[in-house]
């Protein structure tokens, strides 16, 4: 009487097929998890946390909606729809990166001319032969002797302070972003990043000029020790509640209602309202 090994060959299928579907999973889907996840946040995270949740978020939707393609469609869509959501509420309560921290040092004095400005033709009382003549936008403030002060200040926050050493000038910063948020300072010739690498700081191989740039590349803060009696400052300046103010070389500083001026013997040199 002939045996029926039917029965048998269905389990070894069904076994081998069990057998490639978990091979499956631990390669394919295991794998190239860990794979993502690791490049992910070794190269990602630092620079971006929203978008290395969003690439996270990606890959395991693409996973659900191949592994749901068939069997249970409402969950091909729902639970991409969930990671994504997900992702954004974990970006939301996920502190920024810490603080970037770089020493940048006093500032020495070049040999380039200073522009004419508002200061020219001052009486020497009140803006002596070696004053220290910080120019920004079309105005200026003069420093008589050494001392600090507070080139710029935008409504209640003072944002750009120079002081005058016998060693050169040191430079004292506070940049908000448009939201009003304070990224980026400049204490006791330190400069901090509050928000990771997303805003830098670059000297141009030069001791005498500092630049800060944001995640774009755009510059935010620049400042030239043009010679040992004048600075030139220029920036996007702003403050919690105020609107953000560009200032440019020559051109007027947007809210300022005196323009070409002069500006000394004040704590606050130039102050936008």
């Amino acid at each position: 009487m002939a045996e029926d090994h039917s029965t048998d060959g269905s389990g070894t299928a069904n076994r081998n097929h069990d057998n490639h579907k978990n091979l499956y999973h631990w390669v394919y889907v295991a794998g190239i998890s860990l794979l993502t996840g690791v490049v992910d946040f070794v190269f990602l995270w630092p620079e971006w946390h929203l978008g290395a949740l969003l690439v996270l978020a990606t890959w395991f939707s693409l996973v659900a909606i191949f592994e749901f393609r068939n069997s249970k469609k409402g969950l091909a869509v729902s639970v991409p729809v969930l990671l994504f959501v997900v992702a954004l509420i974990a970006n939301f309560f996920i502190p920024a990166s810490g603080p970037e921290v770089e020493i940048v040092g006093t500032l020495q004095p070049g040999n380039l001319p200073t522009p004419p400005n508002g200061c020219d033709g001052m009486p020497t009382n009140l803006v002596s032969h070696d004053a220290l003549k910080i120019l920004i936008g079309d105005s200026a403030a003069a420093l008589n002797g050494l001392g600090k002060i507070w080139a710029i200040g935008i409504a209640a926050c003072n944002v750009l302070g120079i002081e005058r050493t016998p060693q050169g000038i040191n430079i004292e910063a506070k940049l908000y972003d448009a939201q009003g948020r304070l990224v980026a300072t400049i204490n006791d010739n330190t400069f901090h990043a509050l928000s990771g690498k997303s805003y830098l700081v670059d000297r141009h191989g030069d001791l005498s000029t500092l630049a800060v740039t944001d995640q774009n590349g755009e510059e935010v803060l620049f400042v030239r020790y043009l010679n040992p009696m004048a600075v030139i400052a220029r920036g996007v300046f702003g403050c919690p509640g105020h609107r953000i103010v560009p200032v440019r070389d020559g051109q007027p500083i947007p809210g300022l209602v005196m323009h070409s001026a002069c500006f000394f013997n004040t704590y606050t040199a130039i102050h936008v309202p």
